[in-house]
């Protein structure tokens, strides 16, 4: 995942499913690539940001710039 990607919380786990549902997020910045998984800060609609790892996240669209 890269800054810009639209995201949205795992739905496999299902504290997160419920709690988030299919709303969507903007990836706007990665703390440490080099950990894996990669922390990264999203930008939710309601205007909260909040820190998250690659494995908490589904990919919904890439940034194609």
């Amino acid at each position: 995942m890269k800054i810009g990607d639209l995201v949205r919380m795992n739905q496999q786990i299902p504290e997160y499913a419920e709690a988030m549902g299919n709303t969507v997020g903007l990836v706007v910045r990665i703390y440490e690539p080099i950990t894996v998984p990669a922390l990264l800060e999203v930008q939710w609609p309601a205007g909260e940001a909040e820190s998250l790892y690659t494995d908490e996240l589904e990919l919904i669209s890439t940034n194609q710039c």
